[in-house]
């Protein structure tokens, strides 16, 4: 049967139907010519990536896996070319093509075998997306630190220099104030000094300002500690329970929490460190408010409160002079800046 159906389909190509092989080996030749540029492009494409991706060079293993995939690859192509064995010359084309798509089918399962099993070093495939895992992972999002809390004692909400830290944006997360300083500001307000008293509502006003500015970052903390407990010894454990850090400019308390390992944001200290930074021989201009201790000196400040010793600058109280800073010293209580007065030639 096989045999007469060659015999009658190469009498139809040799006969009447020679005008329609000619439209046939036409579509055929385009057809092939398309999927053949469709086919280069991807392997182009694919050997890009891949040249671009890897980082190591391919082991003997993983190159035997890839050349046995194309081999299998030609040679199913060449078989199951065999059906097509009865069409003369289209039958070279039509096995060319099926021996290259096959090839490529062999190239592709046996690339992704040999990254998947072999074990590619930084190139392993997922089988739904064509990049490599190693480009994956650039997109996923990353995890973000986590900001501890701060617990904020008594003397820095009085202080009021905070509000303007936080409005800077120089302090992240949340703000916890325990409900046993909320007792002691309220029972300095309610206080008969009117020092106190001022101190007290200065420090009930912050926390209302801090409360308009972020509702989500000001949270009360309520505590059951034990009432014979100092402030300090009650900031200390609730640091260390809640994992947070502690907002003071007590230098005392400092101290204390860092001993327990607690890390401390002291407000002074920061101002300290922000303070205008003078070498000897930088020049300045100053106003001497008033005597110093020694003989002969005058002491002026500068805009931030570094205190300035004038040698010899006594007799220039109430005016504003040039000086030479001379040297400068760090002291506990802040830096103190020695300077002369500066006469121009």
């Amino acid at each position: 049967m096989l045999e007469q159906w060659r015999e009658w389909n190469n009498g139809w190509l040799q006969g009447e139907g020679q005008p329609a092989k000619m439209v046939l080996d036409g579509i055929v030749i385009l057809v092939i010519a398309f999927l053949l540029v469709w086919i280069c492009r991807s392997l182009l494409i694919r050997w890009q990536q891949s040249c671009k991706n890897r980082r190591e060079p391919l082991s003997i293993q993983q190159i035997m896996i890839i050349t046995a995939g194309i081999l299998a690859g030609w040679v199913t192509g060449a078989v199951g070319a065999l059906i097509f064995s009865w069409w003369g010359q289209g039958y070279e084309m039509i096995r060319s093509l099926l021996m290259l798509a096959f090839g490529y089918a062999g190239l592709r399962m046996s690339y992704i075998y040999a990254t998947e099993i072999a074990g590619w070093p930084g190139q392993k495939m997922n089988s739904d997306s064509p990049l490599p895992a190693s480009e994956e992972r650039h997109e996923e999002p990353r995890s973000l630190k986590v900001v501890s809390s701060k617990i904020m004692d008594t003397n820095i909400i009085i202080d009021g220099r905070i509000e303007y830290i936080i409005q800077a944006g120089f302090l992240e997360g949340k703000l916890l104030i325990p409900d046993f300083v909320l007792h002691e500001l309220q029972m300095l307000a309610d206080s008969a000094d009117l020092l106190r008293r001022q101190r007290g509502k200065r420090g009930l006003d912050l926390l209302n300002r801090l409360r308009q500015l972020d509702q989500e970052q000001l949270d009360i903390l309520y505590t059951e500690l034990p009432e014979a407990m100092s402030t300090d010894d009650k900031l200390v454990q609730l640091a260390r329970s809640h994992q947070a850090v502690l907002l003071t400019n007590d230098t005392n308390l400092q101290k204390i929490s860092e001993l327990h390992q607690i890390r401390v944001l002291n407000v002074n200290h920061l101002a300290s460190m922000l303070k205008q930074q003078l070498i000897a021989g930088q020049l300045l201009v100053v106003s001497v408010t008033k005597a110093g201790k020694e003989q002969g000196q005058g002491i002026a400040y500068l805009d931030d409160g570094t205190m300035i010793v004038v040698e010899q600058g006594r007799e220039y109280m109430g005016r504003a002079i040039e000086v030479m800073v001379t040297s400068a010293l760090q002291t506990a209580n802040g830096k103190m800046v020695f300077a002369k007065p500066h006469i121009s030639d």
